[in-house]
């Protein structure tokens, strides 16, 4: 597996690249030919139409950090606001709030419970464990050293939560029901911040390698690319990936091809 024909898709807030931290973008999501694009640090998500190159609709959203769909609906975290906003048909159609939403920086949701993680130095608020309801739980509590989670996904009755800490570098696994079943090291997860499933393979950021790293099932290295300003998160369209970077404005494609 590769990554071929890189492609700048789209600009934000400027017609050329803007190569500062006033532009990240940590998270990106595609449905229906459209790529949603939590604009962070300027407090709207906007929507894009990748087949006819324009932006669809800009939403006022304060802080939105990560974005999930679920059975049509959307959920954007926001992380200064501590809200999670539902969205329906390109509306907001929810606010909502609890006061275990500290700093909430990303979602995954399974058929029977949601996984929030809160940008926290205070390990016992980091990663909570909701019903499908969003009624409180359990904290999730990992007794390690240098625990700073950032980002999960839900795949195959597990989840996947990123370890945002080059002193302890890692992919926790979870079961359904929090409980933590494994851990993933391996020499070249250095520095996670993401991880996102496709094609049967893990896609993973990595900060201190400043690189987008792709593994097979077993998280042994396909593929490493290392040319992006900072790449922070990925979404799919069939055999096309897309990427938003946090040192730039700007999110590429590439076209994923076996070799």
């Amino acid at each position: 597996m590769k990554l071929i024909n890189f492609k700048k898709e789209l600009f934000l807030n400027n017609k050329i690249f803007l190569k500062n931290y006033q532009n990240s973008i940590y998270d990106i999501l595609i449905k229906n030919n459209l790529l949603y694009i939590p604009d962070y640090k300027n407090n709207k998500l906007v929507i894009f139409n990748i087949l006819q190159k324009r932006i669809e609709k800009e939403i006022f959203v304060k802080s939105p950090h990560s974005i999930i769909c679920d059975k049509n609906k959307y959920f954007i975290v926001t992380y200064r606001n501590k809200k999670i906003y539902e969205f329906c048909n390109l509306n907001i159609s929810k606010k909502i709030s609890n006061k275990f939403f500290y700093n909430p920086i990303s979602i995954a949701k399974s058929h029977k419970n949601i996984l929030i993680i809160n940008w926290s130095r205070n390990i016992e608020n980091q990663v909570l464990l909701f019903d499908s309801k969003f009624n409180f739980l359990k904290r999730i509590i990992i007794n390690q050293k240098h625990i700073s989670a950032h980002y999960v996904i839900f795949k195959s009755n597990f989840f996947y939560l990123v370890n945002h800490n080059v002193k302890n570098p890692k992919i926790f696994v979870l079961n359904i029901d929090g409980v933590l079943v494994d851990e993933i090291t391996n020499r070249y997860i250095k520095n996670p911040v993401s991880i996102k499933y496709h094609l049967s393979n893990f896609f993973i950021c990595d900060y201190k390698m400043n690189s987008l790293n792709i593994f097979n099932n077993n998280f042994e290295l396909m593929y490493s690319y290392q040319k992006l300003s900072y790449p922070m998160n990925v979404a799919f369209q069939r055999n096309k990936i897309f990427v938003c970077e946090e040192y730039g404005n700007r999110i590429v494609s590439f076209d994923i091809v076996y070799e």
